[in-house]
């Protein structure tokens, strides 16, 4: 299990180091924070980050936006914009980029988490014709209308550099793929059983097996996947992972024995 890596591109110093501390205090990794794109660019190069927050107006050749298309160029990580402009034009020019939200400011800490988790659920699910999620603070914001947006973002998988991202409690965290021994379905959520310990994500199976179409995983039975380079032994009927025995159902027994003799 992995921390997230958020880049943090903030040209006011306050506001910047206020971000890395709630960030620090909700579980997830601040790689750095720069006050420029050329520093920022420098270090997401280097680096396997997972999520960008990105002001518009930061200093140096280039603004938010133009940063956004350099890193967008090399990756389709989420990319949240931070800023106080919410005109029509600054959104049509946003757009091009795709950004999976943006937080007006001024913000408060609970909407800064639900901005992240909502760019992560919109690129898990590749809402690429959607327009960006935006969350404006204000006195009157009721708080149940934060706890619905937290429950929808609940749902979430998304594969990035063969980790997947998933929300098991309040924070998004990152677990190796080839760790994963198998899944296991239990009504509408889904058990990821790892070789160090077991998450319940509120995930459908099927949503899972379709990220990992190009991996290791096959469908053993309707609610089993199995990682097939853990298997230790099979027969017509079941597989070993672990010292657990999963079932071969008969709709998945000629591919299962296929995949793996």
């Amino acid at each position: 299990m992995e921390k997230l890596k958020i880049l943090i591109v903030e040209d006011e110093a306050l506001i910047a180091l206020d971000l890395k501390e709630q960030l620090q205090e909700s579980g997830y990794s601040v790689v750095g924070t720069y006050n420029n794109g050329s520093d920022a660019l420098k270090v997401f190069e280097a680096f396997k980050v997972d999520l960008v927050l990105l002001d518009i107006n930061i200093k140096g050749d280039i603004d938010g936006i133009e940063l956004a298309i350099a890193i967008r160029a090399c990756s389709n990580i989420p990319i949240i914009f931070l800023t106080a402009m919410s005109g029509r034009a600054f959104i049509e020019r946003a757009k091009q980029v795709l950004p999976s939200a943006y937080l007006l400011k001024p913000y408060q800490e609970a909407s800064l988490l639900i901005a992240i988790e909502m760019a992560l659920v919109n690129c898990s699910a590749q809402r690429t014709a959607a327009a960006p999620f935006s969350l404006r603070d204000s006195k009157n914001t009721r708080s149940d209308d934060l706890n619905l947006l937290a429950e929808d973002s609940k749902e979430v998988f998304l594969v990035q550099h063969g980790f997947a991202i998933i929300k098991p409690q309040k924070t998004f965290i990152k677990i190796d793929i080839r760790s994963i021994l198998y899944l296991e379905a239990d009504q509408i959520y889904t058990k990821i059983h790892t070789d160090a310990q077991t998450y319940l994500v509120r995930t459908a199976l099927q949503s899972i097996f379709d990220k990992l179409a190009d991996s290791d995983f096959i469908r053993t039975h309707r609610s089993f996947i199995i990682n097939k380079a853990f298997v230790s032994s099979f027969d017509m009927d079941s597989v070993c992972i672990c010292a657990q025995v999963l079932p071969i159902s008969k709709a998945n027994k000629a591919n299962v024995l296929r995949l793996l003799s």
